[in-house]
């Protein structure tokens, strides 16, 4: 990769643009783009963004790697990161997951264009803030079977909608092993240390992976909706609601990560409006008894007051002729 020179913003800073920094700063969080990438994610001309990119590397802000299969890709360089005020390490490419990495790129694009979602976490933004000790932690754990430790699982992205409302993404270009899969699903079942979790979204390639990520997430123990779209598999976390969605395809997912979460909201929303009205029935059905056993409780104590009143009545009427006939013989 060529050109890993930088000059200082006094020296270059003439020819960089406010939206170069924000293309710089984007390929610093995504590790590397294409150039249709960046037209996409940022809304121009095909020719506008290479002629931006040319700009940066000219600068020496980003490197350009051409030994790979396809167009070339971007990087932001270590002078580039500073510039962009990125506490990030260098990335390098990787031929091995070169087609994840640009398969990541194609959904972190997605996700911001237009700019509705709160905040979109990269791999490698959340990789910083697991070094941090006071960082956020976005990994749950996970156990594979036939290894003693257990190890934690960073997602591919997360989207924080609101309400810090976390959307783990995981982008599946090949089916792993099985036993890795189930895995890592467990882990998001568990949830274990990633309390903000209230989605996972795999977005897979083919309708077959998608019927597959589904069963495998069945036999973990998510509990499966289905509808006409996706599959909507939700399970329970003590009082969260977690869910599980396996999709095809990126293109709108912002839109329909927007649009399932104010789904979620509304859904959780009449769940708690159900609750309370339920609870409100059984406090008046409570009260209702209540009252009928008071009333019960009342008219059985006029029951035994008319009782004794005729028990006395009834006694007083015997004891007048005994009385009559005391009073005559003492007369007598």
């Amino acid at each position: 990769m060529s050109n890993q020179l930088g000059g200082t913003r006094e020296q270059i800073g003439f020819r960089i643009t406010e939206r170069d920094i924000e293309i710089l700063g984007w390929l610093g969080r995504v590790r590397l783009a294409r150039v249709e990438q960046v037209q996409w994610r940022f809304g121009m001309a095909r020719s506008k963004a290479y002629r931006r990119l040319q700009v940066l590397w000219e600068a020496g802000l980003v490197g350009h790697e051409s030994n790979v299969p396809g167009p070339g890709v971007y990087l932001a360089t270590r002078a580039g990161l500073q510039w962009a005020e990125l506490s990030l390490a260098s990335a390098t490419v990787s031929l091995a997951t070169l087609k994840h990495d640009l398969a990541m790129t194609d959904v972190v694009a997605e996700l911001e264009r237009d700019g509705k979602l709160l905040k979109v976490w990269t791999e490698r933004e959340m990789r910083a803030e697991h070094a941090r000790p006071d960082g956020r932690r976005f990994a749950p754990r996970v156990h594979e079977p036939g290894r003693t430790r257990s190890g934690n699982h960073l997602p591919d992205i997360v989207v924080d909608l609101a309400d810090d409302c976390w959307v783990a993404i995981e982008v599946e270009r090949t089916a792993k092993r099985a036993e890795r899969t189930r895995a890592i699903l467990q882990g998001y079942y568990n949830a274990a240390g990633v309390s903000n979790l209230g989605r996972v979204v795999y977005v897979v390639p083919t309708p077959r992976d998608q019927v597959r990520m589904n069963d495998l997430a069945a036999k973990v123990g998510f509990r499966a909706q289905r509808s006409a779209s996706q599959t909507d598999l939700m399970f329970g976390i003590g009082a969260a609601a977690v869910r599980f969605s396996a999709v095809r395809g990126y293109r709108g997912m912002a839109s329909w990560l927007i649009k399932q979460h104010c789904a979620s909201v509304a859904a959780d929303a009449e769940r708690a409006r159900q609750i309370e009205l339920q609870q409100e029935a059984v406090q008046v059905a409570r009260e209702h008894e209540a009252a009928v056993q008071a009333q019960r409780a009342a008219q059985r104590e006029e029951i035994l007051r008319r009782q004794r009143a005729e028990r006395e009545r009834a006694a007083a009427e015997a004891a007048r002729p005994i009385k009559r006939f005391k009073r005559a013989l003492s007369g007598g």
